[in-house]
């Protein structure tokens, strides 16, 4: 949208610009001469504006690409600040302490349950 916006604030500039030239000679020159010079002008305004556009779109993604690129740096820099010790619950702790003496007492029931869980994944 802002590209928008700028190109058409190019073009305004452009035509404001033939016009202020062409009222500037129009005393000075007969009206063929004014003409062709206008239609040269706006020729290669066209062109010149086709290029500064190109320019533009071409700067404005390489800005975007720049600014993204430092935000995933910053993104990554302030997720490796931040050290989360790793949490257990009561809950876990419990679990793991039967799960360890059940298989301690039997341990063909424990494989078992394990094969079980392979098989139906």
């Amino acid at each position: 949208m802002a590209v928008l916006i700028g190109a058409a604030a190019v073009v305004l500039l452009l035509v404001v610009g033939v016009v202020f030239l062409l009222r500037r000679k129009s005393g000075a020159k007969n009206a063929s001469a004014d003409v062709s010079d206008t239609q040269k002008a706006l020729h290669g305004s066209a062109e010149a504006h086709a290029l500064e556009a190109a320019d533009a779109q071409a700067q404005i993604e390489a800005q975007m690409a720049e600014r993204d690129e430092e935000q995933r740096k910053a993104d990554l820099a302030a997720l490796a600040s931040i050290r989360v010790p790793p949490v257990k619950t009561k809950k876990g702790e419990v679990l793991a302490k039967q799960i360890r003496e059940t298989t301690k007492k039997d341990s063909a029931a424990t494989a078992n349950i394990l094969q079980a869980w392979i098989h139906d994944r």
